[in-house]
């Protein structure tokens, strides 16, 4: 599962409040995936994984860094087995972020759990790809593992970059601060328009 069950259960309260897809960066296994397609049946829920260990999986997946995870990706098909409403895009965030404009807005997408690759360069993609999907409507977005030195840098990267379209952050765990980070997008926006 991309959170932890205290924080997935409050990302679902948030979903469900508002309009817009949800896209997962990082599915692994595919619990969230699964369980967010369940729990919110009117949504598409897309993920993206290219299904290859990045190092900070190794304990789990034991699988040596670059190559594919088999066993995690024949699970996170099938848990979202007969779940319409969720789908996998099995690719590196890189590949994703060069598809055009058009295709972006036609997912529909306004919520963003970030928790893919847990380097600096992959997940200032990952942020972009997010901000993209977002464009100017309002949405969200999560970065999991900002405890991790170089998610951190990328985040703080990304903070400051679009901090006039953000509200301020909250954790979606408190008892583990600066681990699971939560803005909203277009806040700003939407109170002025």
């Amino acid at each position: 599962m991309i959170l932890c069950r205290q924080a997935h259960e409050s990302f679902n309260i948030i979903l469900r409040q508002f309009p817009g897809n949800c896209l997962e960066i990082g599915v692994f296994e595919g619990d969230s995936i699964a369980q967010l397609a369940r729990n919110h049946p009117n949504k598409t829920v897309y993920g993206i994984d290219p299904f290859v260990e990045d190092s900070y999986t190794q304990q789990l997946t034991k699988t040596k860094t670059g190559e594919t995870i088999y066993v995690q990706r024949d699970i996170a098909y099938a848990n979202i087995r007969g779940l319409e409403n969720a789908k996998i895009f099995e690719e590196r965030s890189e590949v994703f972020a060069r598809r055009p404009d058009e295709f972006l807005r036609s997912l529909d997408v306004s919520w963003v759990l970030i928790d893919g690759s847990h380097r600096k360069s992959d997940v200032l993609i990952d942020s972009e790809i997010a901000m993209r999907l977002i464009g100017e409507k309002f949405g969200g977005i999560i970065f999991d593992d900002c405890s991790i030195p170089e998610v951190r840098e990328a985040y703080l990267e990304w903070l400051h970059k679009y901090q006039s379209k953000l509200q301020p952050a909250f954790d979606l765990l408190p008892v583990l601060p600066n681990h699971i980070i939560f803005h909203t997008v277009n806040l700003k926006c939407l109170a002025t328009s």
